[in-house]
């Protein structure tokens, strides 16, 4: 964030969000390729990413000493989509499959 934010403010601000922001989506294929407990990492992805939703709104402007305002709903809506949308239609695929 500092080295780039000399040069562009608003893109320092992306790189930050970004860079906290939980990246182990792909980490249940490594966990299934290498034989174990693809459940507790699918569990532990799902809590971290509600857990920063929850407090980056309230650390980004302490983090950046500014009065840069990030609403709690702009973060929870796009991890909710992630998460809830494949997950009910997976939902209706197995029961859909099992009739």
């Amino acid at each position: 964030y500092v080295l780039i934010k000399e040069f562009n403010n608003e893109l320092a601000v992306v790189v930050f969000i970004t860079g906290i922001a939980p990246t182990a989506i792909a980490s249940p294929i490594i966990i299934k390729l290498l034989g174990k407990s693809v459940e507790y990492t699918v569990v532990s992805i799902i809590i971290t990413n509600l857990i920063v939703a929850l407090l980056l709104p309230f650390a980004i402007p302490y983090i950046l000493n500014s009065s840069f305002i990030l609403s709690f709903t702009y973060i929870l809506i796009p991890v909710a989509t992630v998460f809830l949308i494949p997950f009910i239609l997976s939902q209706i695929i197995m029961v859909e499959m099992c009739i």
